[in-house]
């Protein structure tokens, strides 16, 4: 079996919709999340609990998730990011330090 694809999403709000097609796309894994909400990470988990099973919501659970979008892009060692966040967000800059 080829190695899935690797795939973070940053935002969880306007990105649960991505995260679970990501998670149900075969060759394609939902591999980091970047949500400084800890709450909607449970509430992916629940959705792909009703889609998928109490099975695959254990393993939504395990996904690394950074609290700083910065952090996925640097340390996640991604192949694709979708960046899931409002237009006024989108402008996101890189930090000097």
């Amino acid at each position: 079996m080829p190695t899935p694809i690797g795939i973070g999403v940053i935002g969880l709000g306007m990105g649960k919709a991505h995260a679970r097609a990501c998670i149900a796309l075969p060759g394609i894994e939902l591999a980091a999340i970047a949500e400084p909400n800890p709450a909607r990470l449970e509430d992916l988990a629940q959705l792909v609990n009703t889609d998928h099973g109490a099975k695959a919501a254990a393993q939504v659970r395990q996904i690394p998730v950074f609290a700083d979008y910065q952090d996925i892009i640097r340390n996640a060692g991604l192949d694709g990011i979708i960046i899931a966040l409002p237009p006024i967000c989108i402008f996101l800059r890189p930090r000097t330090d």
